[in-house]
């Protein structure tokens, strides 16, 4: 026999799990269940429960998704194409009650019989206080983009340095699972994580990190321990180092001047700016450092916690 679960207190579509139930007559694992919407009480098998089976009570004349607080409470167990299947509707339907009642996505996936609950610390970004932070902060103002939708947020990286996006989810408290976005055969792979907070979002929104950022974004206020974590961050995303150089690439003039300065304070060198051009066009900007600034990128990668480890090793080979 498996292993009991325990659903007490649980609650599945219509009804709330108040207590187990022995009955000689039954082989079964039963449970006395309560419909959120009457108060009438109902005993259920478990593995129907488990199933999605029978989740309706017969007091629902109307369909109970199209209710914002009976849908929410479904949300709490099940997701879109769940409920959908519960009501023989598509997913879509309940799509757009969700998004008309502005509500959250369910945390839950079901897989393979089971239900797996998708942990985020939301007040991650709340404040700006660590390593992990401040160098997280600086990767997404990279290479993350938020949607327009105001609560998702998705960074992708070759699949190759796939082991930064697991550092960063396991720092956020996520236990997502990375997606995968297949490019052209003489290309590689993406790996993309992707988190769904509307918190998160709007905490990042005050960094700078907004929808079609490229240009716009600027240099946070953050303690001044903390830039160099925060650079880090953005020279593993968008930066390149070499043999002979080493460089941070972006849309934005104002971050790359800003960095230049804070660099020069801390470091008494001098980073040169120089502009990307195709023609006349300006596609980009980049701040530039040769031999003779070795000790700046020295400075950003020294004894590091949280690094994409490929320019880790070329920081180690060619600058230490």
């Amino acid at each position: 026999m498996g292993k009991l679960i325990n659903l007490k207190g649980r609650i599945f579509g219509m009804y709330t799990v108040i207590d187990r139930v022995f009955l000689e007559s039954s082989k079964n694992t039963i449970w006395l269940c309560k419909c959120n919407t009457c108060g009438n009480k109902f005993v259920k098998q478990s593995r129907h429960l488990l199933a999605g089976k029978g989740l309706t009570c017969n007091c629902a004349k109307d369909k109970p998704y199209k209710y914002k607080e009976q849908l929410k409470k479904m949300l709490l167990q099940y997701n879109d194409v769940e409920i959908g299947k519960m009501f023989n509707v598509k997913p879509e339907t309940i799509k757009y009650f969700r998004k008309k009642f502005n509500l959250d996505p369910c945390p839950i996936k079901k897989s393979a019989g089971s239900y797996r609950i998708y942990t985020l610390d939301t007040q991650f970004f709340k404040e700006i206080n660590t390593e992990y932070q401040a160098y997280i902060l600086g990767f997404l103002t990279a290479d993350g983009y938020v949607n327009k939708n105001g609560r998702n947020l998705a960074v992708a990286i070759k699949e190759s340095d796939a082991d930064i996006l697991k550092q960063i989810k396991k720092a956020m408290g996520s236990n997502a699972i990375l997606g995968t976005k297949r490019k052209p055969k003489n290309q590689e792979d993406l790996k993309v994580l992707g988190i769904s907070s509307k918190e998160i979002v709007s905490d990042l929104v005050k960094f700078g990190i907004v929808p079609n950022k490229t240009k716009e974004i600027t240099l946070p206020v953050l303690h001044k321990e903390l830039y160099r974590h925060y650079i880090r961050g953005l020279w593993d995303g968008d930066g390149y180092i070499g043999k002979r150089q080493f460089a941070l690439t972006g849309g934005s003039y104002m971050l790359l001047k800003q960095l230049q300065v804070h660099i020069y304070k801390e470091t008494g060198y001098m980073l040169v700016i120089r502009e990307l051009k195709k023609g006349d066009y300006v596609r980009g900007y980049q701040l530039y450092g040769s031999r003779r600034d070795k000790d700046v990128i020295n400075w950003i990668y020294k004894s590091p916690n949280i690094v994409l480890e490929r320019k880790y090793q070329s920081c180690l080979k060619y600058w230490s």
